[in-house]
Formats: C-alpha cells, structure tokens, sequence
C-alpha cells in the first residue's frame, strides 16, 4: 500500500558492471528507487560540507523520486529531472524541477503546489540553503 519504496546507502552504486558508477536508480514502473551518498562530500567535516552534501543528496533524492511516479529525464529546461553523470554537473543542476516537471510531480502526489513549493522553502531556510529557499519562496508568491 506504499506509493513507493525508497532507500540510500553511503556505498557507491554500479548498477551492471560495464558501467561507471550512478548517483541513483530508480524504476518508472516498480516505484522504487535507490541512491547513495556516497560521492556528496563528508559532512562531518564542517557546516559548509554538510549543507553541500545535503543539497547533492536532496537533488539526487527528489530526482530518484521523480522517476519512482513516473517522470522521465527532462530535456526542455533546466530542472532537477535533467540527467547527471558527474558531480560537476549534480552541483549545477538545480533542486527545483521546471514548471512542467513540478505540475506533474505535484498532480501525482496530489499536492497543492504553493504549499508544497511553502514547505521547501522553509526547510531549505532552515537548512541555510538561502539561494534554494529563495528560489522555491519567489515560485510560491508567484502561484498565489
């Protein structure tokens, strides 16, 4: 009765053996998924290092998520639902998802989207991810 089954390891994922190693995988269709924390940074090492590796494992999450209800990569904008294959490209990638891309998660999840958008915020201000929290408070404003 779960929507989906979600879990994340510190030990680094090759999901076949040709192939380099993945951030997280995550099926379109079982809604499961897998991600690691193993290439975000220590973030026992200072304040800076914890919010850098909680930042690359809320995007990786929230984009494993992504797929888990279905949404495939996104190929028309910058957003969160855009593939990475290196931590250079995971840093720039944003944790927002794109107008598209957010209507769909929010219409599968059944949330209201400024409450939703509210809601990350607050934790990203909590979190000090100021440009984050910005960015989900200015998309929020601009939807009530």
């Amino acid at each position: 009765d779960a929507l989906a089954y979600l879990a994340f390891t510190a030990t680094d994922l090759y999901p076949r053996e040709e192939m380099n190693f993945v951030f997280g995988q995550a099926t379109l269709s079982e809604r499961d998924g897998v991600w690691s924390i193993h290439r975000n940074g220590d973030p026992a090492e200072d304040d800076e290092a914890f919010r850098q590796c909680l930042l690359r494992t809320m995007k990786i999450a929230g984009h494993e998520t992504g797929h888990i209800v279905s949404m495939p990569h996104c190929v028309a904008f910058h957003c969160g639902m855009n593939g990475v294959n290196n931590r250079n490209e995971l840093d720039r990638a944003p944790l927002a998802f794109c107008p598209v891309c957010f209507r769909k998660l929010c219409w599968n999840l059944q949330v209201d989207p400024a409450e939703h958008l509210q809601k990350l915020a607050k934790f990203c201000d909590e979190q000090k991810l100021t440009e984050e929290a910005a960015i989900f408070t200015k998309q929020a404003a601009a939807l009530k």
